[in-house]
């Protein structure tokens, strides 16, 4: 038959009825309309086997109960090609299967039905259901992709699905009643839903077929290969038995709901996307079993098995943060784990935080058990920092640790503190008290080295253009007879700093900084008999480095490891002074001296987690006060000494842009600072002349304070530097002057904290009267 048309009007009516013989169809069409009405139908009643080949047919079927093409009993066979079945009614099936020794094939075939419990293909009694290339899309509650069910408890069927599409909008998309049941997909992709929704949509579910008697399911196996599943697995009645390989990916939960799950595997090529809680035997993981994000229908879920077989990847989901942080688990429930896991935490939102015990991510019940090597962190974790194997998260890095209750630690932790190991009892004198390990020890906090480096970059900045006056003008001479001309300088100075470090964690933090500035007066005005006031602008440039170690500890291998960071500061500055002199012409008594000035800098941060530059910029306005005076009497050896005696208040206020590192964000905290310079210099006031040049030299020691440590913002929480309040500074020195127009100075600095933090220097002033 070829390209016909067949049109059927009333109940259980026939499109086709092949009873014994062979119908061949090409192209053409099929319509029904009525109850129990079907479009083929291919049944061995007479003796002759009975066989309908369709290609290229298209079949519609209107009324509850049809069917778009029925192979029923042994000897009947339905072969399709490139055929199209449209199902409209209640329980109206695409395709249908029955009867031990019945096949329907389908090759290219599209199906849709659209109705409750309308299935899109129907498999029972040992009868053979194969789909090759071909999709079904059911639509309607209870309408089931592929129905697989036994009348009998030893009844068992295999059904395989090949290069095919199937999609439910309310429904199971592989459903198993009744005896032993293997769904077999290569390279195929399922989709479930639930109302319309994927989430909840059931991929398989498994039960007992309803009758005058109910028939459990005793076993369901599903083996996929090459193929794309999405939807939960429930298991309602029998035992259920799972894989995934070449490639394979099940997005879903796996539950038992009266069945049992006695194991699931996922080789080295597959993906188990956990998108709920879930429960099962034995697991066997060498591929990877992801949790799925926690979202706004799902959060943080639990997947509990019995024994746990690793070499993959699980992939994890925590709030890192605190003890309490939420956080994906993984249960083992009276069992055990072998082989090596390697355990991806993925940050879900989490700002970093200090934990005690640290966030539970591995859980050990009912007598289970886990390896010393059970799990490690993989380097695909957020934050994953490898030289430490921890993970950085807003300042604080977590290591994974097995740890627990009892002789025998089976739990797995997130901990961003390292609690080092206790020392057992040792025997002692009977008379005297036992004492046992030092339990109580506080941990030790596990810093990154990242935030270091931000306060490096920011003490750079805030200090690198702070100058006193005689970092200006330590030559200012008495006046000749045509006054002090105006002047034009420059200086340059290197510094270098080592011992800050944080108050939080063990973070080292050593600087260098490196700056030319230069300036000229602009103006000369006299105050009174002896007074004069001058003014000027200035203009600079530096550049910084700072490198922040901290001991991290491995907390698997225990070593201790130094990860580093480093950041760079390289900036520009403008500015103007005045400064007044009471008394120029002796070069004694009062002085006051005022500056402010704008830098703006670009900065660097890099370590092993990558690089991130920002901006910043820092205001400063400096006041200064002195006083110099000869305390030796004239005619003495000490005559022509100074003392001077002067107290400098500076005030910063520092500004910088986001800086974002992976999970690292870093932001400016506190920025208004104050420092105070409170000390004496002691110089010869003429200096030692020579045929050619005069030098002067000096010392001199102050007190320096500072009202804040510098410190940074790394998520919710707040670092600092520590013990950077005091310093005692000396310097020392000379200068000279070569002829009326040049002069020159040199001094070495050095400063010594209250923190331990020590520092060194030098600087190099040119002159040039005009």
């Amino acid at each position: 038959m070829q390209n016909s048309a067949i049109s059927t009007q009333g109940d259980m009516a026939l499109g086709i009825d092949n009873r014994g013989g062979v119908a061949i169809v090409d192209g053409g069409n099929i319509i029904t309309r009525g109850k129990s009405s079907f479009g083929l139908y291919a049944s061995h009643e007479d003796g002759a086997q009975a066989r309908i080949t369709a290609s290229g047919l298209s079949v519609a079927t209107f009324g509850d109960g049809a069917i778009g093409a029925l192979a029923r009993r042994d000897g009947a066979t339905i072969t399709l090609d490139g055929a199209n079945l449209t199902t409209l009614g209640r329980s109206a099936y695409g395709l249908y299967a029955t009867g031990g020794g019945a096949t329907l094939s389908a090759s290219n075939t599209q199906v849709a039905t659209s109705g409750a419990d309308a299935a899109g293909a129907v498999v029972s009694n040992g009868a053979l259901l194969s789909l090759d290339g071909s999709r079904i899309v059911t639509a309607g509650t209870g309408a089931a992709g592929v129905w697989s069910f036994s009348t009998q408890a030893t009844g068992q069927a295999v059904v395989p699905i090949t290069g095919s599409h199937i999609e439910t909008q309310d429904a199971p998309a592989l459903l198993a009643t009744g005896g032993s049941h293997t769904f077999s997909l290569t390279g195929s992709s399922v989709i479930a839903r639930r109302a319309g929704q994927e989430q909840g949509g059931l991929l398989l579910q498994s039960g007992a077929l309803e009758g005058a008697a109910l028939i459990a399911s005793t076993h369901v196996t599903l083996r996929s290969s090459s193929s794309d599943l999405i939807g939960d697995i429930d298991v309602g009645s029998g035992n259920f038995m799972g894989s995934l390989a070449a490639g394979s990916v099940l997005t879903g939960a796996i539950n038992a709901n009266g069945g049992s799950v006695t194991g699931f595997a996922v080789d080295s090529s597959s993906v188990w996307n956990v998108r709920g809680n879930s429960t099962l035997g034995t697991l066997d993981n060498t591929g990877v079993v992801a949790f799925v994000a926690p979202g706004s229908d799902s959060g943080f879920k639990t997947l509990r098995v019995n024994d746990y077989h690793g070499g993959g990847t699980l992939v994890v989901n925590t709030y890192l943060g605190g003890d309490a942080s939420a956080t994906d688990r993984l249960v083992i429930d009276g069992g055990t784990t072998t082989a090596t896991t390697a355990m991806r935490i993925m940050n879900a939102g989490g700002a970093g935080g200090q934990t005690v015990d640290g966030i539970r991510v591995v859980q050990a019940i009912n007598g289970g058990t886990t390896a010393a090597d059970a799990f490690r962190l993989d380097p695909g974790s957020s934050g994953y920092r490898a030289s430490s194997a921890t993970l950085a998260i807003n300042g604080y890095d977590y290591s994974l640790v097995r740890k627990g209750t009892g002789s025998t630690p089976e739990d797995w932790y997130l901990t961003s503190v390292y609690s080092p190991p206790t020392s057992p009892s040792t025997p002692s004198d009977p008379s005297l008290p036992t004492v046992g390990p030092d339990t109580d020890k506080p941990g030790v906090r596990q810093v990154s080295p990242e935030s270091g480096a931000y306060l490096g970059n920011r003490w750079s900045a805030t200090s690198m253009f702070t100058h006193t006056r005689h970092d200006r003008d330590d030559l200012r001479r008495t006046l000749g007879e045509d006054g002090e001309p105006l002047r034009v300088w420059a200086r340059t100075l290197g510094y270098h700093g080592s011992g800050m470090h944080m108050a939080q964690g063990n973070v080292d933090i050593d600087t260098d900084r490196y700056v030319l500035q230069m300036g000229s007066d602009i103006l000369r005005h006299s105050v009174g008999d002896r007074g004069t006031l001058y003014a000027g602008l200035m203009a600079g440039y530096g550049t910084a480095r700072s490198t922040a170690t901290s001991s991290l500890v491995n907390q698997q291998s225990g070593a201790t490891v130094r990860a580093n960071a480093r950041g760079q500061v390289q900036g520009y500055a403008t500015g103007g002074y005045l400064t007044y002199y009471a008394d120029e012409e002796t070069g004694l008594g009062s002085y006051a001296d005022t500056w402010l000035q704008y830098g703006r800098f670009r900065n660097q941060l890099s370590s092993e987690l990558g690089s991130t530059r920002y901006g910043s910029g820092v205001f400063s306005v400096s006041a200064e006060y002195g006083y110099a005076l000869k305390p030796f009497g004239p005619g003495g050896p000490a005559a022509d000494w100074v003392f001077e005696p002067h107290i400098q208040l500076v005030y910063a206020n520092y500004d910088a842009n986001h800086a974002q590192l992976q999970n690292l964000s870093m932001g400016a905290e506190g920025a208004h600072s104050w420092q105070s310079r409170l000390g004496a210099r002691f110089y010869l006031a003429d200096g030692l002349i020579h045929s050619s040049h005069t030098l002067r030299p000096f010392v001199e020691v102050n007190w320096l304070h500072q009202s804040t440590a510098p410190s940074v913002r790394m998520g919710a929480v707040s670092m600092s530097a520590a013990g950077m309040r005091d310093a005692l500074e000396m310097k020392g020195g000379v200068g000279g002057y070569f002829n009326r127009q040049w002069e020159a100075s040199a001094l070495l600095v050095g400063t010594t904290g209250s923190g331990g933090q020590r520092s060194y220097g030098g600087q190099v002033s040119v002159v040039y009267h005009w």
